[in-house]
């Protein structure tokens, strides 16, 4: 054993071992690792090369889907851009100062088509009230529609956008939904612009009322001073030829050219007085009445002035309300605005038609000074040659004529001034060749308590009672002493307020009566008036004036108010009823 344990010792011994007996075994089993060692890393080798060939397999489909994800972000951003374009179009369209018109509908009408993801076969339709714009191509009939309504306190109206040929659809519906929130907010814009622009007009349109009104207003004053100096004229002319006419017999030469001058003066009296119901000026005889009859009768009597070649036609609705009105002013406004339009249809005939309609007048009136509330509406409406707007604006201006001589300008103001003095309105609409329509609005009539008018007892003769007359002209008190004089009473007259003051406080109950003008300098006749009324109360006082202004009316409902020129038999029966309370 020992001998056996060194066997490895020796080099023979390994020399036997590596050439003899363990050749056989050691050999084989080393070639048998090698060989297990290579398929070992062959099958290592493939695992790594399938598992290189599945993640290029992933890169590769995440490189398609990275690249369909792409293609699909850049068509969502070019339709965005679509979009954003129509906006800032539309935004800048419709926030500028550009009036509303038919051309700002096809503008953007035009342009919307574009803005969608199939813009061929793409139409639009743009609907407001009875204004309506489309693309070319539009048809009512469209394979797939898109609408949008909007709303004005004017109106209503939609924004329709149509595919005319079938496009594939979106996974939403035919159009996308970042298409419906484009065309709201299009609806939305169109909207608001409308509006501002109907509140842009509205601000237009009363500001140029009130400049027609204080324009008015001052022509009202002019006019109102002129017709107070002509009145003073007047009194003279009239009070010198009634005198004459009581000194002329008759048969006289005389009373011929008298005459004449009479009537004359009866033109001048008529023309002033038409200058004050323009001015506001001139006292009106209301009452509560019905418009049909008025106008009726005032229409029968036009027919007689105009042509046979023009109709007329009347209607008068049954429920239209009362007015508080003065039916000669009535009366007058129907012969005014009849003549007018005679004279627009004189050459080729047409239709003239009234009528008479109740409106209820809402919170948006047509005109500023028109109330909201139940109105009587009465509608001159005729087919003649119609004015421009430039006649329009200056329709109701004294003087203001396009008749050339056969008109004298106060035909129309006569009329704005009656309305107005009603508290009415007059709305005109009016077009080169389509005719004009005037509409007068009256309000309603609340119940007013009306007095019977007095029985007329004729003048009673005077019995020398002492009348005492005050007059800044000599002329008039000359002239209307003489009068009271012949009309049977005595008279003091004088020019100067202070110095008839001074009479009367000295003799108070020598006077039975004062009448005295309303525009002297240093002390008016309403002055005058307060100042004898602390003298001696109840005195019975009158004041006379060629123009009354707003602020002038009496405040003592004793003293009378009368209206220059006053003839003979006007002051003896307002004399007589002073003298009589």
């Amino acid at each position: 054993m020992a001998a056996g344990g060194d066997i490895f010792r020796t080099p023979e011994a390994m020399r036997e071992i590596l050439g003899g007996r363990l050749t056989s075994w050691i050999i084989p089993a080393i070639l048998a690792g090698l060989l297990l060692a290579a398929l070992l890393a062959l099958r290592s080798l493939r695992l790594a090369l399938a598992k290189a060939r599945a993640e290029l397999a992933v890169r590769r489909g995440d490189r398609a889907a990275a690249d369909l994800e792409q293609a699909r972000l850049q068509l969502a951003l070019g339709e965005r851009m679509k979009e954003l374009r129509l906006m800032h179009f539309a935004a800048r369209l419709l926030q500028s100062d550009r009036p509303f018109n038919h051309g700002v509908l096809s503008t953007l009408v035009a342009q919307m088509p574009a803005a969608w993801l199939y813009p061929e076969g793409c139409e639009a339709r743009i609907k407001y009230r009875d204004i309506e714009v489309s693309t070319e191509g539009w048809r009512h009939h469209c394979l797939a529609y898109q609408t949008a309504k909007f709303a004005t306190s004017a109106g209503k109206g939609v924004i329709e956008v149509a595919y005319l040929v079938e496009r594939p659809p979106a996974a939403e519906g035919p159009f996308l939904t970042e298409e419906r929130a484009l065309i709201d907010s299009l609806a939305e814009m169109l909207g608001a612009y409308i509006e501002r622009d109907l509140v842009e007009q509205e601000r237009r349109r009363v500001e140029a009322e009130l400049r027609q009104s204080q324009k008015m207003q001052a022509l009202g004053t002019l006019a109102g001073g002129i017709a107070h100096d002509f009145n003073n004229i007047l009194t003279a002319i009239v009070g010198h030829l009634e005198l004459g006419f009581s000194d002329v017999p008759e048969g006289h030469p005389v009373r011929a050219p008298l005459q004449a001058i009479s009537r004359a003066g009866d033109r001048a009296r008529d023309l002033v007085k038409r200058i004050l119901l323009f001015s506001r000026k001139q006292e009106a005889e209301r009452r509560v009445v019905t418009l049909a009859p008025v106008v009726e009768e005032a229409v029968r009597l036009l027919r007689a002035s105009l042509p046979t070649t023009i109709q007329i036609r009347t209607t008068y609705a049954t429920d239209a309300p009362l007015v508080l009105a003065d039916p000669g002013q009535i009366h007058q406004i129907v012969m005014n605005l009849g003549t007018n339009a005679g004279y627009a249809m004189s050459h080729h005939g047409g239709l003239l038609s009234f009528e008479i309609d109740r409106i209820d007048v809402g919170d948006q009136p047509l005109s500023a000074n028109l109330k909201p509330g139940i109105h009587a509406c009465l509608s001159v409406r005729d087919t003649g040659t119609g004015m421009s707007p430039e006649v329009k604006e200056r329709l109701f201006e004294p003087f203001f004529t396009t008749k050339g001589l056969d008109g004298t300008g106060l035909g129309l103001s006569v009329v704005h001034g009656i309305v107005r003095d009603h508290e009415g309105a007059v709305v005109v609409d009016t077009e080169i060749g389509r005719g004009t329509c005037f509409q007068i609005y009256l309000p309603e009539a609340v119940a007013v308590a009306v007095q019977p008018a007095a029985a007329s007892t004729g003048r009673l003769a005077a019995s020398n009672q002492h009348i005492l007359y005050v007059d800044d002209e000599e002329e008039i008190v000359y002239l209307m002493s003489t009068i009271i004089t012949r009309l049977g009473y005595q008279c003091s007259g004088f020019s100067n307020p202070a110095a008839a003051l001074g009479e009367f406080r000295s003799r108070p109950d020598a006077f039975d009566a004062v009448i005295a003008d309303l525009t002297m300098p240093e002390m008016t006749g309403l002055d005058l008036a307060a100042r004898l009324k602390t003298i001696r109360p109840g005195l019975p006082i009158a004041i006379v004036s060629g123009y009354w202004a707003d602020d002038a009316a009496p405040g003592d409902p004793a003293v009378t108010r009368l209206q220059k020129p006053i003839t003979k038999d006007e002051l003896g029966r307002a004399l007589q009823a002073m003298l009589l309370r």
